[in-house]
């Protein structure tokens, strides 16, 4: 079973067993030697052997005979069977990118094809794959079908450091874009897009979230910008307790609120140890935390803090609220909705879906039907499905 897939592929050609590319190259040889062409010999070579030994076997030909295989089958054969024989002697990565060029290049663009090729592989398989196809895919597509696809082309930190950007840089800073972001990410990942950020736009992601925020607001956003989260899964029952004591004291049990108790216990604290800080409070408030937030706090102070302690409590169940949101009410927030179903598809995207379906009572595929259109509807549910 692979890491990519979740249950085990059956695929139907394996490798021979056992394989000789000098033996098969010499079939090869005499199935196209003289007049006329052994075709079944050609599939019977080729169609039953892995891709790394076809290769091999083209390595093979090439030493023995001076001639390249691929070549040799085009002066041999024609159409359709050609066509096959070839893309058996192409190595994955630049047969879908011959693909993806010919969806491309074509009359029209193959909208059907790009969306198979690149909802069908890995990140790592599409950055591969496609990384020198953007200029030519700019130029042939538009409008938000455009985003998803040129999203699946990028690597995830170049993706989080380009829409921290646009939530800093566009018209109006987008915090919960902002939030979102770097409340969802481990340490590492945190650390990752700040050094992609910075290698981007030659400035420091901390630099530019502090001169396009202010207040408390700006001290949450740098707090979690220095990625110094505890990541410790062991609790402290008594720690817990004294947290929970703190932050209660910090808001409801005082005149005025200590944002900087809650800035520090929310941003510091591993997610084990506030799980158990949030069922301490209920238990001295007789309510839970976000009724707390919502009390003390307003604007971007309290979205910060509610989606910390949405992503504690449950993160599936929050990334399912912002899908929700985006395509709540009058128009589509499409930028939202592209980022969460581009970058969480590979991780946890199934979860979210679930969540979705046991709160809204409705699933995502079916919202997405209902809000979206055209091309860009058929690849947001392909990437959901």
């Amino acid at each position: 079973m692979s890491a990519y897939y979740p249950t085990q592929c059956t695929p139907t050609v394996y490798p021979a067993d056992p394989f000789d590319p000098q033996a098969d190259a010499e079939t090869l040889r005499n199935a196209m030697k003289g007049f006329g062409t052994d075709e079944q010999a050609l599939t019977d070579v080729l169609g039953r052997r892995s891709i790394t030994q076809r290769l091999e076997i083209a390595e093979a030909f090439k030493t023995m005979y001076g001639k390249d295989l691929a070549k040799e089958i085009k002066s041999e054969v024609g159409g359709n069977f050609e066509t096959v024989l070839v893309a058996l002697l192409t190595p994955l990565p630049n047969f879908y990118a011959g693909e993806l060029h010919h969806a491309i290049q074509g009359l029209g663009t193959d909208e059907q094809a790009l969306v198979e090729v690149l909802c069908t592989l890995s990140n790592y398989g599409v950055q591969a794959v496609a990384k020198d196809l953007v200029a030519e895919l700019k130029s042939e597509l538009g409008g938000v079908f455009e985003d998803v696809i040129l999203s699946l082309l990028t690597s995830l930190p170049e993706y989080y450091a380009k829409e921290l950007h646009h939530a800093i840089q566009g018209l109006g800073t987008d915090e919960l874009a902002l939030v979102e972001v770097l409340c969802t990410l481990s340490n590492y990942g945190i650390r990752t897009v700040a050094a992609t950020y910075e290698k981007l736009y030659e400035r420091p992601l901390e630099k530019d979230l502090k001169g396009d925020t202010s207040g408390h607001f700006k001290r949450l956003l740098v707090s979690l910008c220095t990625a110094n989260r505890d990541e410790n899964v062991d609790i402290d029952l008594a720690a817990a307790h004294a947290d929970a004591e703190a932050l209660l004291n910090a808001g409801e049990n005082q005149w005025g609120t200590d944002e900087s108790t809650f800035n520090m216990i929310l941003v510091s604290r591993s997610y084990a140890h506030l799980r158990q800080v949030f069922r301490e409070y209920e238990q001295l408030a007789g309510h839970d935390i976000e009724t707390a937030i919502k009390r003390e706090f307003a604007g971007s102070m309290e979205d910060g803090f509610l989606s910390i302690a949405k992503c504690v409590k449950d993160k599936t169940a929050y990334f399912a609220e912002r899908l929700h949101d985006a395509m709540a009410g009058a128009g589509t927030n499409d930028r939202t909705l592209i980022r969460i179903i581009v970058a969480r598809s590979e991780i946890d995207l199934g979860d979210v879906k679930e969540a979705f379906l046991r709160i809204y009572g409705k699933c995502l595929e079916d919202r997405i039907e209902s809000d979206c259109s055209g091309d860009y509807k058929k690849l947001l549910i392909t990437l959901v499905a």
